[in-house]
């Protein structure tokens, strides 16, 4: 039973004194004479056997667990607490027992002084030195009593249990010596400093790349002379830490949050305050305050901008596609006011115009119509009846002008066409022109001819100005010399006819008989601008 109960001892003896306390300190003696000389290590050097201690008699919520010695005495007032000593090792290890001053680091971390002069000469061991079996404990009794000088506030010393100096390996000049200390802290009531400092702020992330949360690690260092109960708040969220900030410690506190949707820079700011043990009472200690941050990337909002960018060129692009489009419109609008201007002024009949333009006006209010554009629909209808108005204002032309005198045109273009992005027109005289207007059926002279090629071009040219001048140059011969053409006019297609006879000028004879043949009147005849549309 006594050996089942040492084993249980043994691992948990040498966790609490060497990694709950300071950490365990390596020292090298030379042939055995020369003093030690402090130097921490994390463990005992390879093949070295160490012991642990952990105090008896204190409870889990004592500071840092239990693990520590802690007396609170008054001056010239002793106090007793006692140490387990464990030897887990296969040998037995005779060990020194003895108490200590520490000593402190900037960061908070403790060394074991080489000469003390506070707590380390308060007290003695029960034994000076003992020897402990192979795989067995001791519990070893100590006391301590208070100078009746001592400052308030607490004295931080520790327990230091140290082995024989023994070789390390083959190397039988080099011997080490091992010690293990455990923390004392006696704490003398009275009016003692207060102070500590916000050592390091550190957030981490939980990723780089996709953060979702964000770990903020506080380190707290006691630099008074009495411990405090720090509160600390991080973004307005309690930290995890110990209750206890013992003077003279280096204690971490942890907060978690989660990063904002929007990412950027996520700021931690730290707010700490404390409260300090008085004798009867509790007081508030002092309060310090940090800040800090860390950069997320927004993915979200380079998301939304790429988005609104990407939206912004869009409705640009259609806006400027759309304009585009209704300045084309404007333009071919303007250029046709231009030519209903041209021929009025020449007396020439604007019906092809006219028909022209209502096309262009027409499909662009479909346009307008399928992008959902009202007002541009509702402002081009208004621009097609006033076009329609101004065409049935504008009365018909009386005759058709006699152009130029001209020299005949060549017999070859009758008999060898050109293409019609080619062909020459051949010029119609006025008196062919009036001889054809007045027989209908030509003369078979130099203009017949020529009729007959403006035809043949007519029929293959393409739309445009090309196409519009061949009608013009048709219609001078008069619609009875053209209708003597049928097979020229069949070759036509059907709305370039339409215009053809629409506009050519009527004979003497027809213009009395409007209801013979099959132009005249209501049958064929060319009617009024206002019937056009």
């Amino acid at each position: 039973m006594r050996s089942h109960v040492i084993g249980w001892l043994a691992v948990p003896v040498l966790a609490a004194g060497m990694a709950l306390a300071i950490p365990a300190f390596s020292t090298p003696a030379f042939a055995q004479t020369a003093p030690p000389t402090t130097a921490p290590a994390d463990q005992p050097a390879a093949g070295i056997p160490s012991v642990g201690v952990i105090p008896v008699g204190t409870k889990p919520d004592d500071p840092n667990g239990g693990q520590w010695f802690v007396m609170t005495l008054s001056p010239g007032e002793s106090g007793t607490a006692q140490a387990r000593i464990a030897n887990p090792a296969d040998i037995p290890q005779t060990v020194r027992v003895y108490l200590a001053d520490l000593d402190f680091s900037t960061d908070g971390t403790p060394n074991v002084a080489n000469a003390s002069s506070d707590v380390g000469t308060w007290g003695k061991t029960g034994l000076g030195e003992l020897t402990i079996p192979p795989k067995t404990s001791a519990t070893v009794p100590f006391t301590v009593t208070v100078p009746n000088n001592a400052d308030p506030g607490d004295h931080v010393g520790a327990l230091v249990v140290e082995g024989q100096p023994r070789s390390n390996g083959p190397n039988t000049a080099f011997k080490v010596v091992t010690r293990v200390a455990t923390r004392l802290y006696v704490t003398v009531p009275g009016d003692a400093k207060a102070d500590f400092a916000i050592a390091k702020v550190t957030p981490s992330k939980d990723s780089s790349l996709f953060t979702k949360e964000i770990t903020t690690t506080v380190v707290l260092h006691n630099t008074g002379r009495i411990r405090l109960h720090p509160t600390v708040k991080v973004n307005g969220k309690i930290a995890t830490g110990p209750a206890t900030l013992l003077s003279h410690s280096v204690e971490k506190y942890t907060a978690t949050q989660k990063v904002p949707m929007w990412g950027g820079p996520v700021s931690s700011k730290v707010e700490v305050t404390t409260t300090v043990d008085r004798v009867g009472r509790q007081e508030a200690g002092p309060i310090r305050s940090a800040k800090s941050s860390t950069f997320v990337i927004p993915y979200v909002l380079m998301i939304g901008i790429a988005l609104l960018v990407g939206l912004y060129l869009l409705v640009r692009w259609l806006w400027r596609k759309r304009g585009g489009k209704y300045a084309a419109i404007q333009a071919d609008l303007a250029r046709f006011e231009r030519l209903f201007e041209q021929q009025r002024a020449a007396g020439e009949v604007t019906t092809d115009t006219t028909h022209e333009a209502e096309l262009a006006i027409k499909s662009a209010i479909k346009q307008a119509g399928r992008s959902g554009d009202k007002d541009t629909e509702i402002k081009l209808r208004e621009k097609l009846a006033e076009l329609r108005e101004q065409e049935a204002a504008s009365p018909p032309p009386t005759s058709a002008p006699a152009p130029a005198p001209q020299s005949p045109a060549p017999a070859a273009a009758a008999s060898n066409p050109q293409p019609a992005s080619v062909v020459a027109v051949p010029p119609v005289t006025a008196s062919a022109a009036s001889a054809g207007n007045g027989n209908g059926n030509g003369d078979g002279n130099g203009n017949d001819a020529a009729l007959v090629a403006i035809l043949r071009a007519l029929a293959v040219a393409p739309p445009g100005g090309q196409r519009f001048s061949l009608i013009k140059a048709a219609r001078h011969c008069g619609r009875a010399a053209i209708e003597a053409r049928p097979e020229e006019l069949a070759a036509l297609p059907d709305d370039v006819r339409i215009r053809l006879l629409r506009g050519a000028p009527l004979s003497a004879s027809q213009a009395r008989s409007p209801d013979q043949g099959n132009g005249g009147g209501r049958d064929g005849s060319a009617p009024s601008p206002s019937g056009y549309r």
